[in-house]
């Protein structure tokens, strides 16, 4: 083979692996557009139910302020319920979009670690029909680490904890003695905080997808559970540069949620 020939090669090799960097580049570019039309799509959906579903809501609300007979007030009951929920799944989807197309700006401001986990508490027990629910929750700090301060967002931070929280009381509703256990430990430079039950646990693949967007793991006890709140917690805390990770506890033997977060001031993040 002559010079020639290698250099002819060489450069022929060369074009090629261009013509092949820009072809990667164009299917990147067009695979953005099409996620941002999706994002879109969901988000207008979305909006278009969020008022009738609200003055369903409001209607609902009404009736159960009215003196019924024992079967129409349940079915009432039953009915506002089933639309909260739906309200509540179309305000994640929303958030989720939100944050996948970086329209959030996540703020910097002294909070401290047990007021999250209180307050995230707190949220979780609002929506639980639990009837010994206050007794179900056992929290435990590591030394002074109850009153140390996390720079963070504190609402959008005590929503992502809520959401894991809620899920591990959610798959804990019909054991009788079910148990959330979450532990919070501190050093100089993060803040690692534990959420374990006593559930059934976690298979290999949960484990792998159960932050995906509409994963269906565990048996819950609820009759409309879907994969979004674990999938929004992933960003919430990801935006806060932190990380969350799902396994089994050793001590518990139901599934266990690990959430690691950097206690240093956090730029503003959109």
């Amino acid at each position: 083979m002559t010079g020639h020939s290698v250099i002819a090669d060489a450069s022929a090799v060369k074009e090629r692996n261009v013509i092949l960097e820009n072809r990667l580049k164009q299917e990147a570019e067009y695979n953005k557009k099409q996620q941002r039309k999706m994002q879109d799509f969901i988000e207008n959906i979305a909006h278009q139910i969020k008022t009738p579903l609200a003055a369903i809501i409001l209607n609902l609300e009404f009736m159960q302020e009215l003196h019924m007979d024992e079967r129409m007030g349940r079915l009432v009951d039953e009915s506002a319920g089933s639309a909260f929920r739906i309200r509540d799944f179309i305000r994640t989807l929303l958030n989720i979009s939100r944050f996948e197309n970086k329209k959030v700006i996540i703020a910097a401001d002294e909070v401290l670690i047990g007021s999250i986990i209180s307050d995230s508490i707190n949220n979780c027990m609002n929506g639980m029909i639990h009837e010994n629910q206050n007794d179900i929750f056992i929290v435990q700090y590591d030394d002074k680490c109850e009153s140390a301060v996390i720079y963070a967002d504190e609402m959008w931070l005590v929503e992502a904890i809520a959401n894991v929280i809620g899920n591990s009381a959610d798959y804990i509703r019909n054991i009788s003695d079910g148990k959330v256990y979450i532990t919070a430990g501190c050093d100089e430079r993060k803040v690692v905080i534990r959420i374990e039950d006593n559930g059934n646990g976690l298979t290999v693949k949960d484990q792998d997808d159960i932050f995906d967007r509409f994963s269906t793991t565990r048996n819950s006890a609820s009759d409309m559970h879907v994969g979004l709140g674990l999938n929004l917690s992933r960003l919430i805390i990801e935006a806060h540069y932190g990380i969350i990770k799902a396994g089994n506890s050793e001590e518990y033997g139901g599934a266990e949620f690990t959430i690691i977060l950097p206690r240093y001031r956090l730029k503003d993040k959109r």
